[in-house]
């Protein structure tokens, strides 16, 4: 079976009757010299579904101790380099691969040779998410380094270590094509790092980080970025133009400030999805700043406790403000507030949205 124009491969726990693709040393089925055993139907559109054959070791410590699968992984991504867009690893366990070590001392002895070496992954879409590896730099960094095309990328929920070794900088230096970023769940983001990926990729709009250890500081340098874009617009300058942003998911980040949040919301006018739930540093007064987000279609602002200074008069209770604030909202599809910290009136607070 020939594999064809495969344009996405999605690697998971093996569910039942998808396709199933196996790395490793299978004695059957090896039809392509990549070293992967395929079974399925030929479907060139089906989800390709990934399960590891565990044909070595790769357990311990110390680099010494380690003996890495061979390459196929590395060798299957280079022969689809041209023709797959999507992939998938999801779930998997990377361990033990050592992404491209094959192929990074190749002699370019032949033109074949040197385009081997070279041709850099045609993705535009890369899922890493609860992805098990040994240590980024084996797998993460390497691969990324071949993705200048990649707009997606999703590598949340993955923990330290040895996420925390993650070397940021490689996505402002060889992804420049970022158009959303998902990095829930991590707790070693280096902030610095990520304000030169706002900075550097101008195509970014998404910005998906729920429960990591963001700081406001890369909230701040979307606003600049924003201000300077609509600077140079104004005075028609030649340099590339930032994208409008459109999604922010804040929500469980404890290093959020209000003042932060607040700017955000008073600038930001194409935001059209934004989340700061139960975050620590924000509270029900944020409703009372001038959101310019009027075309907004999905809010999410739950635990959000009132503020101090609460004015206890009916027309300036933190709750009214927030459902009028809402009631600005008329491409609203999705909303999400309250909690049970926070008494609300729904009755008497939704009929300001039918004023």
């Amino acid at each position: 079976m020939e594999l064809g124009f495969l344009q996405e491969l999605s690697f998971s726990n093996g569910t039942p009757g998808c396709q199933e693709v196996q790395w490793g040393t299978s004695e059957s089925n090896d039809i392509s010299g990549d070293g992967v055993d395929v079974t399925g139907t030929e479907d060139e559109s089906a989800e390709v579904e990934y399960v590891f054959m565990p044909t070595q070791d790769a357990t311990g410590d110390d680099d010494n101790e380690v003996t890495f699968r061979p390459d196929h992984l590395g060798d299957f991504l280079i022969a689809r380099a041209l023709t797959l867009k999507r992939l998938s690893f999801e779930g998997s366990d990377l361990v033990g691969f050592n992404l491209f070590e094959a192929h990074k001392n190749i002699g370019a002895t032949t033109e074949q040779d040197a385009r081997r070496k070279t041709n850099n992954l045609n993705f535009d879409y890369l899922n890493l998410a609860k992805t098990s590896i040994r240590r980024s730099r084996s797998v993460v960094e390497p691969l990324l380094r071949q993705c200048p095309k990649l707009e997606i990328l999703d590598i949340s929920w993955n923990f330290d270590p040895p996420w925390d070794e993650f070397q940021w900088s490689t996505l402002h230096q060889h992804c420049l094509n970022l158009t959303s970023l998902s990095i829930g769940g991590i707790s070693s983001v280096d902030n610095d790092q990520l304000v030169q990926v706002v900075r550097l990729c101008p195509g970014l709009c998404s910005l998906i980080a729920p429960q990591s250890n963001l700081l406001s500081s890369v909230l701040d340098a979307i606003v600049d970025r924003h201000i300077a874009g609509l600077t140079e617009s104004q005075g028609r300058g030649t340099a590339q133009q930032p994208a409008p942003f459109r999604e922010l998911d804040v929500s469980w980040c404890a290093g959020i400030t209000q003042d932060m949040i607040e700017s955000v919301l008073q600038h930001l006018a194409t935001l059209n999805s934004i989340k700061f739930s139960w975050c620590q540093q924000i509270d029900l007064s944020v409703f009372r700043c001038r959101w310019r987000c009027v075309d907004l279609q999905e809010l999410e602002a739950q635990g959000l406790d009132k503020s101090a200074a609460c004015d206890l008069e009916s027309k300036n209770t933190p709750e009214y403000s927030m459902f009028e604030q809402i009631s600005e909202f008329r491409s609203l599809k999705r909303l999400v507030i309250g909690s049970g910290e926070v008494s609300v009136s729904i009755e008497n607070g939704f009929g300001l949205l039918g004023s």
